[in-house]
């Protein structure tokens, strides 16, 4: 019988959570790589941020602890802060575009934590400016 065409993979950007990495988000999404392995290609981008030693956390993975923008002047971040505080969020938003530029087109973008967060926020920008830098289906 006829062979059906081979489908691409699809693109997906991921984006780690606060005080993490990507080398750390692609070690802990192993199980999901593993299980997508024929049917995605997972890129994987770290933040522009290094988060101040104070702020740093002991971890199991060694690795820069990163984040993509700051919701406190000096420099940490707290996801239940009600702030209108993004420091560094255009350091962040420059960084993707530059990932979009340089390993896209990319079909998706998915994120842990802080990465979702982004990840929403991106979703909006791309739906106030559809045919901007950020071009993703989902």
């Amino acid at each position: 019988g006829a062979r059906s065409p081979k489908m691409e993979k699809l693109n997906i950007l991921c984006l780690h959570g606060y005080r993490q990495n990507d080398s750390i988000f692609k070690d802990r999404s192993g199980a999901l790589r593993k299980l997508l392995k024929r049917h995605v290609e997972f890129s994987f981008l770290s933040a522009p941020h290094v988060i101040p030693d104070a702020e740093q956390v002991q971890v199991d993975r060694p690795g820069q602890q990163l984040g993509w923008w700051f919701s406190r002047p000096e420099r940490s971040y707290n996801a239940l802060d009600r702030t209108d505080m993004c420091v560094g969020f255009d350091e962040t938003l420059q960084c993707v575009q530059e990932a979009f530029h340089r390993h896209g087109p990319f079909d998706g973008v998915m994120g842990f934590s802080q990465g979702a967060a982004l990840v929403s926020l991106l979703c909006s920008m791309k739906q106030r400016e559809p045919s901007g830098p950020l071009d993703f289906k989902f």
